[in-house]
């Protein structure tokens, strides 16, 4: 079996795997309430509220168990299990855990939080299934306690979670900070872009993909550099979503603004004079389906070098920047149809120097597809010559 059809496989194994999505759905609908605080914060930078810091804190609070009830939510959607009793479950173990954990702790549970009730509601929604048949009861009676069963599994698990955690919770703790180390250094860094990037150029929705599993760790890592900013210390963390989506992702994946730019201005070719049109517009809001698709840069051999160059070297001059202080880290959600200036000002928490810093980063890009883009138009506006 080819690589192309193995990872096609993996992919819609995937798609169709309820965890994952239940996943996706919960991180797509944290983002309203995300938004929410990042809007808020935002205010208070130009209109200070004596008591917003003590509220943002509690917020956090209240993300932890959010994300859990959410999850809850949507895998019982997903299967149509027992939604009061594995939804209520959610909400006990969160409530238990924050309650155990000071702030700190308590935002660091979020990941092996969400991992122990994965765990647990799998483990009740299977036991609610179980068909028990006694031949000298009624059945109404023998039902009735069948119902008693998942509840009973969810307070045995509740219990053992909750009296047990100290053997497992800091092994749990200690995997999910080696991981959100992994994905904010450099290495972690690349191996997402070129892995998003190879997903494309298989045809294949890279974000969709590799933002869907990494998200987790990102919004984590928001979160904690949000709370970092409150308390006035150094973040910690660098490569947020927001990393990617601003300042990787300029124009969409690929990076491809400088290549519309490119096309709209500059190109010979009808073909690409036409693209660029109708391309540039949307590629200002990071929407690349037309150049990808239309160009296309799909299994095209021709810009597969600078579909992966361009935003492996933007990740890398943006990590050192990020860094080395030059420019801001992000902690705050912007909405994903924020041109990219936009977006990268709103989710460093209002700095100019990123306008200046993104504008460079469009040139880097341009300078990278410029060789590719001239001889590809070469090449259309010869076919053309010779149609005509």
């Amino acid at each position: 079996m080819k690589l192309k059809e193995k990872i096609d496989q993996w992919v819609m194994s995937l798609n169709e795997n309820i965890h994952f999505q239940a996943i996706k759905m919960t991180y797509v609908d944290i983002i309203p309430f995300l938004l929410g605080l990042g809007i808020v914060y935002l205010i208070d930078r130009l209109i200070k509220f004596s008591f917003l810091q003590s509220l943002f804190l509690i917020v956090c609070l209240i993300y932890v168990v959010l994300i859990n009830v959410l999850y809850a939510i949507h895998y019982t959607s997903l299967k149509q299990s027992n939604k009061r009793i594995l939804i209520l479950f959610s909400i006990l173990l969160s409530f238990v855990f924050v309650y155990t954990n000071v702030i700190g702790d308590t935002l660091n549970i979020t990941l092996p939080l969400l991992l122990i009730n994965m765990i647990g509601i799998e483990l009740i929604d299977r036991i609610s299934k179980i068909q028990i048949k006694i031949k000298y009861l009624p059945e109404a009676v023998v039902q009735y306690f069948v119902q008693l069963i998942p509840v009973l599994a969810a307070f045995v698990y509740l219990i053992f979670c909750t009296y047990l955690k100290n053997y497992y919770l800091p092994s749990f703790m200690l995997l999910s900070q080696y991981l959100l180390q992994f994905f904010s250094s450099i290495v972690g860094c690349l191996l997402i872009v070129v892995l998003t990037c190879y997903f494309w150029y298989c045809g294949i929705h890279g974000v969709s993909i590799i933002g869907t599993l990494i998200r987790p760790f990102w919004t984590q890592m928001l979160m904690v550099n949000f709370i970092n900013v409150l308390l006035n210390v150094p973040m910690t963390y660098i490569v947020t979503e927001g990393f990617f989506q601003w300042y990787v992702w300029i124009g969409g994946s690929g990076a491809t603004l400088g290549l519309a730019i490119l096309c709209r201005y500059f190109a010979k070719s009808r073909n690409l004079k036409k693209l660029g049109q109708e391309s540039l517009f949307s590629g200002l809001f990071n929407i690349n389906e037309q150049i990808l698709f239309g160009l296309p840069i799909i299994q095209n051999e021709g810009m597969k070098i600078p579909f992966f160059a361009g935003p492996v070297i933007q990740a890398i001059i943006t990590y050192f920047c990020m860094y080395y202080g030059v420019i801001p880290k992000t902690f705050l959600i912007a909405p994903w149809v924020c041109p990219s200036l936009i977006g990268s000002f709103w989710a460093s928490g209002g700095y100019w120097i990123v306008l200046v810093y993104g504008l460079i980063l469009i040139v880097i890009s341009i300078i990278i597809y410029l060789p590719f883009f001239i001889k590809y138009d070469h090449k259309l506006l010869k076919n053309e010559m010779k149609g005509n």
